[in-house]
């Protein structure tokens, strides 16, 4: 059933609880309450951000939300001063290295909502659009859908062919996401047939498929291409309810794992959960090793017989090598984590060649940065190059992240870059503390560090089903239990 209400309101600072309360109302009323937080924070940017740099406060707001079956949408309405979002958002860093928070607040907005929109409406002004779906949808009657997909599942044996998907296939999956999480799913192009099939033709994706005899898709894997082309990133995984429990995933997985070998692949990743062991289990058989413990990585998932959530969903990152190294550079360890780092890379059954910084390395150079937001309000840091300004620049990068409500801060760092060494103490002395490392196929591996945003973590309540997973995180336990934040 489709329900709106809207309210208009003076474009003034003080009148901004009042429209964030008309949210907040709003969305409880058509039971948005899991998506809340992170909507009532996307409105309240683009609401700032009407009254600070753009609508007179003599103007009025109009603010009009309306419901569907599927998600929830908000339409903002001023007429003040013009804005650029595609400029803002190219101007996000400074030259200096500064975050510009109107344009990253634009970027947590958009990250936030599932899609957002900016119009010019001539002579009547400006409007933008923050559309966000419902994260679970209600169960279909089947006595009202008797063609629902979850309604009846088959019972006989089935033949089926694991190949790579055509491109004609691509509804399928997207059909087939939809049918195993609803709109749930963390990826949101998962949905998207156009995306998929894109994704695919440019190589940034393998799909492969698990089909009947008949042609019906009845699961799909992927693995990701498009980070580092040489380490294809499992993901992607579902499987229609009617054809679930027919070993339809593992054969999936180990045709995942026929053409990374096929295409010369040096390294696969797998990301686990840790609420519970299944899909740790399922990455050992494959022969995989965790090397990396990310804390609050998502929210958390809703499944069944799973007890007790913590307030964040943590991800063991394990990888497997298909392939001889074409390149290796030497690393160099941060002096107090060297030890954990060397046992990590053993193992993978790797022996990293170690340099050694004979004198306190050149900052002369300029740093190179990037920052992701990313869904489900968490954020990565890449430093691509340790150079002049890069402490300060991160440091900027952080205050931001955690102003925006992020609850996780991600840095990844070059171990191949002496410098890494020298300055991973100062990191650590904003709040980052141990995460682990990321192999790549170019030699310059990663280390991760992370900071978590007034979140707390349960460490018991983290489920590995690895002996070097068990190891990996009681040394995050402790690397955590050192960190003094300078702020918040």
């Amino acid at each position: 059933m489709e329900r709106s209400a809207s309210i208009h309101f003076p474009a003034e600072k003080k009148f901004l609880s009042l429209a964030l309360a008309f949210v907040e109302e709003f969305g409880s009323a058509v039971g948005m309450t899991k998506e809340l937080p992170y909507i009532r924070l996307s409105l309240e940017e683009a609401l700032a951000n009407v009254m600070d740099h753009g609508c007179p406060e003599d103007n009025m707001v109009r603010l009009r939300a309306q419901s569907d079956s599927l998600g929830v949408e908000f339409v903002i309405r001023e007429r003040g001063t013009p804005f650029d979002p595609e400029t803002m958002e190219k101007q996000v860093a400074s030259p200096d290295g500064d975050i510009l928070e109107q344009g990253l607040g634009l970027k947590f907005m958009k990250s936030f909502m599932d899609k957002v929109t900016f119009s010019n409406l001539g002579r009547q002004g400006k409007q933008i659009r923050l559309y966000k779906k419902y994260s679970t949808l209600p169960v279909a009657d089947c006595s009202s859908d008797p063609e629902s997909d979850s309604c009846a599942e088959v019972q006989e044996d089935i033949s089926y062919t694991v190949r790579l998907m055509r491109q004609e296939e691509a509804l399928d999956v997207a059909q087939c996401a939809y049918s195993a999480y609803g709109y749930s799913f963390i990826v949101d192009n998962a949905y998207d047939a156009k995306a998929i099939r894109e994704l695919n033709q440019s190589g940034q994706l393998v799909s492969m498929v698990a089909v009947t005899e008949d042609g019906d898709v009845m699961g799909h894997a992927s693995m990701a291409l498009d980070d580092d082309p040489l380490c294809g990133a499992w993901g992607r995984a579902f499987v229609r309810k009617r054809y679930r429990r027919r070993g339809c995933l593992k054969e999936l997985s180990v045709g995942l794992m026929k053409e990374a070998q096929a295409r010369n692949l040096q390294w696969v990743v797998a990301d686990a959960v840790c609420s519970h062991e299944y899909s740790q289990r399922a990455v050992v058989s494959f022969g995989f090793e965790p090397c990396c413990l990310v804390l609050a990585r998502t929210t958390p998932l809703d499944l069944k017989g799973i007890k007790d959530a913590q307030e964040r969903e943590n991800i063991l990152l394990c990888y497997r090598r298909i392939s001889s190294p074409i390149s290796s550079l030497p690393l160099f360890f941060p002096p107090d984590h060297a030890d954990f780092i060397s046992y990590l890379y053993q193992g993978l059954g790797e022996n990293p060649k170690l340099g050694k910084v004979q004198q306190t390395a050149s900052t002369d150079r300029p740093h190179e940065m990037k920052v992701f937001v990313e869904p489900l309000a968490t954020a990565t840091i890449i430093v691509e190059t340790c150079g002049q300004g890069v402490v300060p620049a991160v440091k900027n990068a952080l205050r931001s992240a955690c102003m925006e409500g992020l609850k996780g801060i991600y840095l990844l760092l070059d171990l191949a870059d002496p410098i890494v060494s020298e300055l991973t103490p100062e990191f650590e002395a904003m709040g980052f503390f141990f995460s682990g490392i990321r192999p790549r196929s170019d030699g310059r591996d990663q280390l991760v560090l992370q900071y978590l945003n007034n979140i707390g973590v349960d460490f018991d309540a983290i489920k590995v089903a690895f002996e070097q997973g068990v190891e990996l995180k009681e040394y995050v336990r402790r690397c955590e239990s050192k960190v003094v934040k300078p702020w918040g």
